[in-house]
């Protein structure tokens, strides 16, 4: 089973922004090169008939080979045959929550913050007492622009990583959770601004001439 992806430590993403590479063992793909679609690892059993023959083979996707390869290439930055092997995955076994949960991480690096939520949000419902789901939740919904549900899913997020007594990834949830809060004050005061006529990016005050 792949490993939850570090998440970005060092620097928080902005809300509507597109998702900064990890720091963690994904690489940043540049300039992806074309590749086969990564095909289905799949398991054949024979089946026996009453008389002891042979009569049909059934065959199976191998899901935890799928959610490995698609860590290798996500480890390699091929971002987009990473994602075709996560929703293999999920397409093969719907209630496999780590498979969602990986989309949901490929998903933000690629720049589709709103199918990460839906992605991580799918995650959480299959299994909501897993912290590191609801964490990948947080950060989709920081990036989708969803500020307030960021910050009430970290703080779901670091209770549960606290109750299951996971102290490094505790201590970087509740960074990620102070950086989220920051940028919600920041939200605030621009909406303030915007309603008093102010633009906050330059400083200018939307006013018509004359006024």
């Amino acid at each position: 089973e792949i490993g939850f992806m570090p998440p970005v430590k060092t620097q928080m993403k902005r809300s509507r922004r597109a998702a900064a590479p990890p720091s963690g063992s994904w690489a940043t793909a540049v300039d992806e090169p074309p590749m086969a679609e990564p095909s289905a690892p799949v398991v054949t059993a024979d089946v026996e008939g009453e008389a002891g023959n042979v009569t049909a083979a059934v065959v199976s996707i191998d899901v935890g080979a799928l959610l490995n390869r698609g860590g290798e290439l996500a480890q390699a930055g091929l971002w987009l045959q990473s994602l075709r092997a996560f929703d293999s995955a999920a397409q093969a076994e719907p209630g496999n929550a780590k498979a969602h949960e990986q989309r949901a991480q490929v998903l933000l690096q690629i720049g589709r913050p709103l199918e990460a939520v839906q992605a991580a949000g799918t995650a959480c419902t299959l299994r909501p007492e897993w912290g590191d789901g609801r964490r990948t939740l947080a950060r989709a919904q920081l990036d989708h622009g969803e500020v307030a549900l960021a910050l009430s899913s970290f703080d779901a997020a670091l209770g549960l990583l606290l109750d299951s007594g996971d102290a490094d990834d505790a201590r970087e949830c509740a960074d990620e959770a102070e950086r989220a809060d920051g940028i919600a004050v920041v939200t605030d005061v621009r909406q303030r601004l915007r309603e008093a006529g102010i633009d906050p990016e330059v400083g200018g005050v939307n006013r018509e001439p004359g006024l």
